[in-house]
């Protein structure tokens, strides 16, 4: 539970602080982040929020934060997008996106991060799922991420 990002969330263990400062460029303040790994399947689950700067989330800005947040995703594990849309949680907008990402370890062949995004009035929500690329490039993609709202400030 996050009383100061006002959300809870599951993770397969114990989440562990994974907070980024954003770059200077960046319309966010400080990235508050949370991660843990699940041993079994080496499934990477991260969730988080940074807050934008007052009224800057406007309907016609929207659709330029997500792009931008795309942007930033794919660049930020050197990918390719996979897949996109836009998707809602109850009144907020967002956007899901599936990035195809290289790995270091020479055994793997790449990674897929499944990630969702969403826009609070002030706040950008974000959850992201991350495993092992399958073999089929075809293969099935991250785990479905179940997204419940109950309160969001």
């Amino acid at each position: 539970v996050s009383t100061e990002g006002g959300f809870a969330a599951l993770f397969p263990g114990t989440p562990a602080d994974a907070s980024e400062k954003p770059s200077a460029d960046a319309q966010l303040t400080a990235l508050r982040a949370f991660k843990a790994t699940d041993p079994g399947t080496n499934i990477v689950v991260m969730v988080g929020y940074a807050d934008m700067p007052r009224g800057a989330v406007t309907p016609a800005s929207t659709k330029a934060i997500l792009d931008g947040g795309r942007d930033s995703s794919v660049a930020a594990v050197r990918g390719t997008l996979r897949s996109e849309k836009d998707i809602v949680l109850g009144e907020f907008p967002g956007r899901e996106l599936v990035v195809e990402a290289p790995v270091s370890d020479p055994t793997v062949g790449g990674a897929l991060v499944r990630a969702r995004a969403f826009l609070a009035n002030d706040r950008l929500y974000y959850i992201q799922v991350i495993r092992e690329r399958p073999a089929e490039p075809s293969g099935p993609e991250p785990e479905r991420v179940t997204v419940e709202a109950s309160s969001v400030q």
